[in-house]
């Protein structure tokens, strides 16, 4: 099972706090580069650096000038680690309001590329200083200062310009749907009727939000969420199909054979190399 970081533990924080990369790096230990998942959310702003990050088993280079947005679900580590100079706001479910059924479970830009990118390092700015203060209303002006930060970090998952409010909100209720129903619903036909539109339409929607077919983002969400018990729990294949409501298992490894290019076994067995591999590397650089 994979290691999760709570809050108030290692890293001794509150409902939120701010931390440097250098210290949050420091104080993670070696299993900032294992294969683990958190308890709270993060919004990490990088100054200067770079290091390969790995998260929801997909592979990203990052660099400065870069923003990420990490949720509780995802399993991530980081690898090539060099210089990294930035800011990270850590914070529990408890400080946002209305905005976290929206999100991705991660969320990465380039700020120069992102429409809402001076909105956002400056809110990070405002909230840092606020933090700073520890006047007597602080805590109240952070909580609101981090969720309009979330509410531009919301605006910015979508890559094109919304033009249209109602597709954009029936883009996000059907994220929403997807993200409580895709074990007991795997039918686009099921979504559409929950929206009371068409198939078509729903196609036109996702396409233009999203750049895949509705199909597709239902079949991601639930490989997502095999890929997650094969790496952190200890549930066998049958269980897994049972959670993900797949009548039978065969027929689930088939499934994930499908879109994974490996068996279950294979995925769980490179999970499980990849993290004993990190951990020696640290223990080496750290002798």
């Amino acid at each position: 099972m994979l290691p999760t970081v709570f809050f108030e533990s290692r890293l001794q924080f509150n409902n939120l706090d701010i931390k440097s990369l250098k210290d949050l790096i420091q104080q993670a230990g070696d299993i900032f580069y294992k294969p683990h998942k958190s308890d709270f959310y993060k919004i990490i702003y990088i100054e200067s650096g770079k290091a390969t990050f790995y998260i929801d088993f997909v592979r990203h280079e990052i660099h400065g000038g870069m923003i990420l947005f990490i949720s509780k679900e995802p399993v991530y580590w980081f690898e090539e680690v060099k210089d990294l100079q930035g800011t990270a706001i850590l914070f529990s479910a408890d400080l946002i309001h209305q905005v976290s059924t929206f999100f991705k479970s991660y969320l990465i830009w380039k700020i120069k590329d992102c429409t809402w990118g001076h909105s956002i390092k400056s809110l990070m700015e405002l909230i840092t200083i606020e933090y700073s203060y520890k006047e007597q209303d602080s805590t109240q002006v952070q909580e609101y200062l981090l969720n309009a930060l979330l509410m531009y970090l919301k605006r910015s998952q979508v890559s094109t310009e919304i033009s249209n409010q109602h597709d954009y909100q029936l883009f996000f209720r059907f994220r929403d749907f997807v993200e409580r129903l895709y074990k007991e619903k795997k039918q686009i036909s099921n979504y559409s009727a929950l929206l009371a539109i068409s198939e078509r339409n729903l196609h036109r929607i996702t396409l233009k939000f999203a750049g895949k077919s509705p199909g597709k983002i239902i079949e991601e969400r639930i490989v997502l969420e095999a890929k997650r018990l094969l790496a952190y729990t200890k549930l066998r294949n049958k269980e897994i199909a049972e959670q993900l409501g797949f009548h039978d298992d065969s027929y689930f490894i088939k499934f994930f054979r499908k879109h994974v290019k490996m068996t279950p076994k294979g995925f769980q067995q490179q999970v499980q190399e990849k993290a004993s591999e990190n951990g020696n590397k640290y223990r080496q650089d750290h002798q």
